[in-house]
């Protein structure tokens, strides 16, 4: 189950960075002010020298998929690199959650804050 959840991410995720490869020219259109600005620059420099560990990480926080598919595949990483970042700390992460769903409950009602005893 948890595999076929991280594919399913994957799979999403990847046709949206397709996507970008072919026509990313759309989207840096709807925002020129940012994607020609110095912080642009500097996130485009940043991701040419940690690009492969910034989305593994990234994509393993409970942050938004999106983020991490658009940022980097405009910024110059490559799509191939990317997959590769992306699905194995996709599945990863899912593989940890599952683990910890079927051998430690109480951890992550713990953890997320959720009450699943009856009051």
């Amino acid at each position: 189950m948890a595999l076929s959840a991280a594919f399913g991410s994957i799979l999403g995720a990847s046709l949206l960075a397709i996507i970008l490869v072919y026509d990313g020219h759309l989207v840096l259109q709807f925002f020129p002010g940012f994607f020609g600005s110095e912080s642009w620059l500097q996130t485009q420099e940043f991701l040419k020298r940690h690009g492969d560990l910034a989305v593994g990480l990234g994509v393993l926080g409970p942050f938004p998929l999106q983020p991490m598919v658009i940022v980097p595949i405009l910024g110059g990483v490559s799509f191939v690199s990317w997959l590769i970042s992306f699905s194995t700390a996709r599945i990863l992460k899912y593989l940890l959650i599952s683990f910890l769903a079927s051998y430690a409950p109480g951890v992550i009602e713990k953890f997320w804050k959720i009450n699943t005893k009856p009051n």
